[in-house]
């Protein structure tokens, strides 16, 4: 059950840097992005409260890492859950998908 909490932890969090990854890369050109809890390479953003724990992720853009933290409320104490280099992840099209895939959508939508 934990890992399944964590991957979808993961996986939210993924999503989440890559959108925060093309805003920065857009903004970059024109203007200084200030987004809450970041700077210009780091974003730290707070999950959901899951019982008395808290995920806190530490994404570096520059480093293209994700650092995932559990933060639990009781002990007062946070500790290292994961580290990931996503820089392979952003070069897939797909995985660990299901249907319908990217080539089916992008052969529907694309006109030949």
């Amino acid at each position: 059950m934990k890992s399944k909490k964590l991957t979808l932890v993961l996986l939210m969090a993924l999503g989440f840097l890559v959108t925060i990854q093309i805003a920065l890369t857009v903004l970059e050109e024109t203007a200084n992005a200030q987004i809450f809890g970041s700077d210009r390479y780091m974003i730290v953003v707070n999950g959901t409260w899951i019982d008395n724990e808290e995920p806190v992720f530490v994404i570096n853009t520059r480093e293209e890492t994700i650092c995932v933290y559990e933060y639990n409320s009781e002990e007062d104490k946070m500790k290292l859950v994961a580290v990931r280099l996503y820089k392979w992840d952003r070069m897939l099209q797909e995985y660990n998908n299901d249907a319908p895939s990217v080539a089916t959508i992008r052969s529907t939508v694309v006109p030949r």
